[in-house]
Formats: structure tokens, C-alpha cells, sequence
């Protein structure tokens, strides 16, 4: 039996994706149809960083995860998205440098409880929608600061020896302002096309 803890923001927990849930939910429908006895847990919260995914983790992974059969267990990341918007079109919400500090110590205990660890890497936005974003004029995203916040997140996985899939380098070469429904959360075409990337790479066990 599989366990896989899901740890990200409003794109892995699968907004504006209502045909189906979201990448991440169609990795649990995968792994439930290799196994039912699998367990899939995805504990995504939309507007969350990593520093309130680093104050999660380890108590919310010890209570899904077999700590006894670490080979079974499997995390993915999916975060760095809310910690790059700026406020004001000033500072980030999270700046780099601590950031970085969050990942490295998230990327630590998830492979002191997973034998599998997978970070995902950042989509682009639509700057033209996301500056501000429709939802809160406070709040910016513009692709220079997201680029920034991936590069942590390949450099510090490459680091740790973490499986990283870059999604922003895939995505700013095609028109993918065709895969995003409000200019920074993907579609349901969106969903598919990371699905279908995490796929490549993710290891399954029944």
C-alpha cells in the first residue's frame, strides 16, 4: 500500500479546474485505480507559502504517512507561487532568501518521512491579468519575480537530490496564457498538462 501526502496551494488543491478537481486529483484517481488500498491525501490550502507549509508539515505528514515503511511513502511539493507575489507591486510576500530557508528545511523533513519526495515547479501568469490580480489590488505577479522563486526551487531540489519539475521553463516557450483561466491559475487544460508532466517523473507503488 502507497501513501502520498500532497502538500501546496490553491493550483494543487485544483481551482477553476471543475471538470476535473485539478492535477493532484487526477494523481489520486490514477493511484487509486492501480490500488484502492492506496491512500492519497491532498493538503493543499489556497493562499498558503512555505513558511506555513514549514510549520505543517511534519505534524500533518507523521499522522498519514507510515513512518515504519518510508519506502511507501511519497510527498510532493507544490508551493513558491504566493511567496513571489508582491504587495503593493513592492516586496515579496516571502522574500527570496527565506524562502530559500523554507525549502531547504520542507525538502528535510519530507525525506526523513518519504522515500519519494517531487517538487513542482511554478507556472507563468498572464501579466497583463495579475497586475494586480482581479481579486486584490494589493497583490502582483509578474514572471521576472516568479522565475526567481523557480530557479530556488530547481536549485535548492538539485541541492537535496529531489526530483524537480520545471513547469515555468515548459510553459514561457508555448502560448500558455491558453492554459491559465484567470491569468494565474491553470484550466482544466492546464491541469491535464502538469498532470500529465508529474506523470512522467513520479514513481508508483501498488
Amino acid at each position: 500500500m502507497a501513501r502520498l501526502c500532497i502538500f501546496g496551494d490553491s493550483i494543487s488543491f485544483g481551482v477553476y479546474d471543475p471538470e476535473n478537481g485539478g492535477w493532484a486529483n487526477l494523481l489520486k484517481l490514477n493511484w487509486l485505480e492501480k490500488s484502492q488500498f492506496n491512500q492519497i491525501y491532498d493538503l493543499s490550502i489556497s493562499g498558503i507559502n512555505s513558511t506555513s507549509i514549514l510549520e505543517r508539515i511534519r505534524t500533518e505528514g507523521e499522522q498519514r504517512l507510515a513512518l515504519n515503511h518510508k519506502n511507501e511513502n511519497s510527498i510532493i511539493l507544490s508551493i513558491g507561487l504566493n511567496d513571489s507575489k508582491l504587495i503593493n507591486n513592492k516586496k515579496p510576500f516571502i522574500p527570496l532568501e527565506q524562502f530559500q530557508k523554507n525549502v531547504s528545511k520542507i525538502l528535510m523533513i519530507s525525506k526523513q518521512m518519504a522515500k519519494n519526495v517531487l517538487v513542482v515547479g511554478l507556472t507563468p501568469a498572464e501579466e497583463s491579468k495579475t497586475n494586480p490580480v482581479s481579486w486584490n489590488n494589493s497583490e502582483f505577479y509578474n514572471n521576472n519575480e516568479i522565475e526567481r522563486y523557480n530557479q530556488v526551487l530547481r536549485q535548492v531540489s538539485e541541492k537535496e537530490s529531489t526530483q524537480f519539475i520545471d513547469i515555468f521553463s515548459s510553459w514561457i516557450n508555448i502560448d500558455y496564457k491558453k492554459l491559465l483561466f484567470d491569468g494565474l491559475h491553470p484550466n482544466t487544460k492546464g491541469h491535464k498538462g502538469i498532470f500529465k508532466m508529474v506523470m512522467r517523473v513520479m514513481r508508483y507503488k501498488k
